[in-house]
Order: C-alpha cells, then sequence, then structure tokens
C-alpha cells in the first residue's frame, strides 16, 4: 500500500513539472514571464561552485551557463560570443547627450609635423545628460593622418559634463587633423593644428660664413626696408622652421623665419628693421632658434645723409 502511495505522489509531482505553465518554490503565485521562481526572505539561491580550471573542464558549455568561480570569486556566464564572462563586467543602460560642444574644446598640449604625440588630449563638453554608460571611441584623424583619438569606455552624468579624448601618433604632414566624434547619439568634428619642427641646421656652410651678403643702402636717420637685407648660408640636417635674428646695433637689426622643406646647404634672408642712429661700421651677430648651431658676424656701414647746397 506504502509504495502505490509513494508511486501515486510521484506521478502527481512529474505531471505537474511536466505541464505547469511555470513553476514556484517558496511561492503559489510565480511570475507569469519566469519558467521557475524561487522565492525566500532567510535564504538564497546557490551556483554551482568551482575553479576556473574546473569551469573551463566542462564539456561544450550552453549560451547562458552560469557558475561561481571561486577562484575569482565572482559569477561567471557563458556568453553568445563563446567564453566565459564575468557578471562585474557587464556593461549598465547606455546613457545618452543632447548636445555636443565640439566648437569649443578644450586642446591640451601641441602636435608637430613627424613628432609623436605626447600628453595631447581635447577636452569636449555636453550637456542634456542622461545617466548611463558609453561604449567609448576610438577615430582616427582626417586631413593630416597618422594620428588617433581614443574615449575610454565610460558614463555620462545626468545635465553637463565633460568627455576627454587623448590623442597618440605621429603626424604625417602639416595643416589641420580632424577627428569625426560619435558618441552618445550627437556627432561632431574636433579640428587640431599640426606644426612644423623646428629646424635643426648650422648657421653658415661647413662652419664659415663666407657666402654671407648684405643688400640695400644704410644712411643715417632712414628707415631700413625690404631691400635692407643680409643673406647667408645654412646646412640644414633636419627639415622644419626656423628663425634667425641678429643683435640690435645703432638703432636696427635684422631678422628672418621660414620652412626649411629640405635638408643640405640654403640660403635664408634676413630683413632690416629700425633706424640707424649714426654712422660708422656696425658689426652684427648672427644667431638662430634652439635648432640651430654656429653663428656669424657681418659688417654694415652707416653712411651720412648727402649734403644739399643751394646756390
Amino acid at each position: 500500500m506504502k509504495k502505490l502511495i509513494l508511486t501515486l505522489i510521484a506521478i502527481t509531482v512529474f505531471t505537474t513539472v511536466g505541464f505547469a505553465q511555470n513553476t514556484g518554490i517558496g511561492t503559489t503565485t510565480p511570475d507569469a514571464s519566469a519558467k521557475l521562481e524561487i522565492s525566500s526572505t532567510t535564504k538564497g539561491f546557490l551556483t554551482p561552485r568551482m575553479t576556473t580550471v574546473e569551469r573551463d573542464a566542462i564539456v561544450s558549455p550552453a549560451v547562458g551557463l552560469w557558475i561561481y568561480n571561486t577562484d575569482t570569486n565572482t559569477h561567471n556566464f557563458f556568453s553568445s560570443t563563446m567564453v566565459w564572462q564575468e557578471f562585474s563586467n557587464i556593461i549598465p543602460p547606455l546613457g545618452s547627450i543632447a548636445t555636443l560642444d565640439c566648437a569649443g574644446a578644450n586642446i591640451n598640449g601641441s602636435l608637430t609635423n613627424g613628432v609623436l604625440a605626447n600628453n595631447v588630449s581635447a577636452a569636449i563638453s555636453y550637456s542634456g545628460g542622461v545617466q548611463g554608460s558609453h561604449t567609448g571611441q576610438v577615430v582616427a584623424s582626417t586631413g593630416v593622418t597618422g594620428l588617433t583619438a581614443t574615449l575610454p569606455t565610460g558614463s555620462f552624468v545626468t545635465g553637463d559634463g565633460i568627455l576627454t579624448y587623448t590623442i597618440t601618433g605621429t603626424p604625417t604632414s602639416v595643416g589641420t587633423a580632424s577627428f569625426a566624434i560619435s558618441i552618445g547619439g550627437q556627432v561632431c568634428t574636433i579640428s587640431i593644428p599640426v606644426n612644423n619642427s623646428i629646424a635643426s641646421y648650422t648657421i653658415g656652410a661647413g662652419g664659415a660664413c663666407a657666402n654671407t651678403i648684405t643688400t640695400g643702402v644704410y644712411t643715417i636717420g632712414t628707415n631700413l626696408d625690404g631691400t635692407n637685407t643680409i643673406r647667408l648660408d645654412a646646412t640644414v640636417t633636419i627639415a622644419g622652421t626656423w628663425n634667425i635674428i641678429t643683435n640690435t646695433v645703432n638703432g636696427y637689426y635684422f631678422i628672418g623665419s621660414g620652412i626649411f622643406s629640405t635638408t643640405g646647404i640654403q640660403q635664408v634672408t634676413l630683413t632690416g628693421v629700425g633706424v640707424a642712429l649714426s654712422c660708422g661700421n656696425n658689426n652684427f651677430t648672427i644667431t638662430g632658434d634652439s635648432g640651430a648651431g654656429g653663428s656669424c658676424i657681418t659688417s654694415i656701414s652707416i653712411g651720412a645723409l648727402p649734403i644739399v647746397r643751394w646756390a
């Protein structure tokens, strides 16, 4: 009799499990959206516990399989990408923003042609933020290529906030590097100028200043202009920008700047600025910027204005 009763109970249980739309443990009214609901205010739900090695030994794990990893003390699940992932890495709901101000971006640092970007970033303000995560962005530059702007994954704050993109890489030319920003449902473009690097050069050719030439007429009390120049050689080892100037003597000096586009011996022109205050010979020392080596000395003679005699 006892065996018959147990058999009837077992049949009833299996029949209930097989035909119930959903099942409740600890509740008689399981949620309609759940196949199984466990309800308790005093006990928890305990998943299988195992090490990483034991987890990885599971043969053909099903997508959604769930275990507790005792090595990392986190729950793991087998994802649709066929890898185990930690629940701690699940991305929260995505946020959004209403506006993105690329035009007013704060550019920190500067970019130089052919020089690896170092500590360069662009801070972009946004408004109308709805709190939530964003997946970040990696965008290559256009215009001037060779650069990348990177925003790591993070979160938007409610209201106004700032997104900081880090600029890396080496620009391949002079001009403007543009980055197409697309984040939080908004798009815009940031533009960062790329300048020439400072040239490396030596004033003079082969350590000599023999090919230094002065042009123009120099008289006391007369403003110097574009005809008053000093032309000299420079031996360039690294192309880039140059700035050369003389000391000020007798109220005037010479200055010039430009870009060395190639290496080798090249001639540069300095233009006179100022007014000679007195007659005599003036010696000028010609020196360059931080990229320059060497110097040259040249002399200019200042004459008096002609005396006009009236008959």
